[in-house]
């Protein structure tokens, strides 16, 4: 009976602080740095124009810089919420394809992107100490230093294509900003990340790990294409001949396919962005109550009880 209950209540102890040891760690603060590219209407495979074929269609040859800071609090043990903040290059180029389509149209762009988001977090696989402070060759459940989770959120960008330095949204390559016609499309508009990450606890405050992140959008004119092409003739008169240079760079070869109401871009679909990054990971230990004050537990407490019982340290 005694062995049954000491067995019992060890294992519990050591169960209750694996489940709870992410309370001494509830807030994390995250940088990174990695790549990021595009998914939209220039480039991409080499097949039919209106397929969709998702991150299948997107240029493999493009992929841009991209940075990241993020802040996160430990809900629970399988929960957290954060708050990040990105900034990365995208670009497009209809070059880069042998799409009979697309490379007649001859389009690219770059773009900036400044992302500001909100993630829900769920854990898979947490890390937890095991054996109290994994002593070497202790009897115990063992730790784990590896988590995994899925996230999804809700944030905002912003965006600023541009071809060969000249930025083309008031441009109105598409007929934007023409009396009776569309206003010019927003620079910034709202970003659904979705994706996954995983980290390996390399000390006791610090952990580096790896995040990718997809982003569905609400726009189509992250590469400043998504209808048909417009009137050359009104695009002169109301914006110009610098909208009408690049609302139509074709090759010439087919010059049919870029005459007015032919299709420019995919308006079935939105843009997206994705980056897969590199992070590190400083863990704050949570500060206990009293450890200033000399309330029982704090500094000024633990050296009074150490005098009276004369330990030497």
């Amino acid at each position: 009976m005694f062995l049954f209950i000491s067995l019992g209540t060890d294992t519990f102890a050591q169960f209750f602080r694996e489940q709870n040891s992410w309370k001494a760690y509830r807030k994390e603060y995250t940088i990174g740095g990695g790549v990021s590219n595009y998914n939209g209407d220039l480039g991409g495979l080499n097949l039919d124009k209106g397929i969709n074929f998702f991150l299948f269609d997107m240029e493999l040859t493009t992929f841009k810089y991209g940075f990241y800071g993020s802040y996160r609090y430990n809900l629970n043990h399988r929960h957290a919420s954060s708050i990040s903040l990105f900034y990365g290059k995208i670009t497009g180029d209809d070059k880069l394809t042998q799409n009979i389509q697309r490379s007649n149209r001859n389009l690219n762009f770059t773009s900036i992107i400044w992302e500001l988001t909100w993630n829900y977090e769920y854990y898979l696989i947490r890390q937890s100490p095991g054996h109290l402070y994994n002593i070497k060759g202790a009897k115990g459940l063992k730790g784990n230093k590896w988590d995994m989770y899925l996230f999804i959120g809700v944030g905002a960008f912003y965006y600023n294509p541009k071809a060969d330095g000249v930025p083309l949204r008031y441009l109105g390559t598409e007929g934007q900003g023409i009396p009776g016609e569309k206003p010019y499309y927003s620079p910034v508009s709202v970003a659904f990340p979705v994706g996954f990450g995983g980290s390996y606890r390399v000390a006791k405050k610090w952990k580096i790990g790896t995040e990718f992140s997809y982003r569905f959008t609400t726009t189509d004119y992250i590469d400043d294409v998504s209808g048909y092409y417009y009137s050359k003739t009104e695009l002169q008169q109301h914006s110009g001949s610098a909208s009408v240079a690049f609302s139509d760079r074709s090759t010439g070869a087919n010059p049919g396919w870029t005459d007015e109401g032919a299709i420019r871009g995919d308006p079935k679909y939105n843009d997206g962005y994705l980056s897969f990054l590199i992070k590190l990971t400083y863990l704050p230990k949570k500060r206990h109550k009293g450890s200033k004050t000399g309330r029982p537990g704090g500094k000024h407490s633990f050296n009074k009880r150490r005098k009276r019982l004369k330990i030497g340290y």
